[in-house]
């Protein structure tokens, strides 16, 4: 059984990746409460960060917390955003002055003492695959556009986009808890292009048998629903 996290920028195609993935290899995925009825929070956020950002990042916190017990309980799922860059969002609204020392202290010591226990769960412990997607910003600003999301569609935001950007970089330079997969999300559009999608995924595929998490069988079998996509 596996677990596949994905942790990328915001708009460059995590949920698609996830969707694909989930179909192919026949898994739960679960996704990041981004609705409104999922996610009462994240118009307002958009609205006004310094007021709803330190809230906003509590609620995704005790969701992907939740998830991913979830998910390492089953020992099988893909979760398409990841807790372990969750505190890059908060310490970006830091570094852009929207949350206060005395927000951030109190979302480590929280996140800390969540990560322990993700440490001390009698099953997984890590994920077996992470998968990143490495893109510009420009490339991320059209789809993030093309998604139409309303909140989202405002050019002031540009600046924040760039900044999570470079965190994400920063980060997944760092990441050492599992093998990675990194997406050239600037060369292969697999959210509109199917040629690159299926290339993606096939490529997604033979990593996890590489890493042994499929057997040759369950690969070849994953790559037969390909064409289904």
């Amino acid at each position: 059984m596996t677990v596949i996290t994905i942790s990328a920028p915001v708009g460059s195609g995590k949920t698609s990746i996830a969707s694909y993935l989930g179909k192919v290899l026949e898994t739960p995925v679960y996704y990041e409460p981004v609705s409104e009825k999922d996610n009462p929070i994240l118009k307002l956020y958009y609205k006004d960060q310094s007021k709803y950002g330190f809230l906003q990042q509590i609620f995704f916190l005790n969701k992907r917390f939740s998830q991913i017990k979830k998910a390492y309980e089953t020992k099988n799922a893909i979760i398409d955003s990841s807790i372990y860059t969750d505190d890059i969002f908060l310490h970006r609204l830091y570094k852009d002055g929207k949350v206060t020392e005395q927000e951030v202290l109190v979302y480590e010591d929280l996140f800390n003492n969540i990560m322990e226990e993700i440490d001390g769960l009698p099953y997984k412990k890590k994920p077996d695959l992470m998968i990143s997607i490495d893109l510009d910003i420009d490339t991320e600003l059209d789809r993030i556009y093309n998604r139409g999301r309303g909140f989202e569609q405002d050019d002031s935001l540009k600046e924040y986009w760039q900044g999570l950007l470079d965190d994400y970089k920063a980060w997944i330079s760092t990441y050492d808890l599992s093998p990675v997969y990194v997406i050239d999300g600037n060369k292969d559009d697999f959210v509109n292009d199917k040629e690159s999608r299926n290339k993606v995924i096939t490529e997604i595929i033979d990593k996890l048998q590489s890493i042994g998490q499929l057997s040759e069988d369950e690969s070849n079998k994953a790559k037969s629903r390909i064409s289904s996509l």
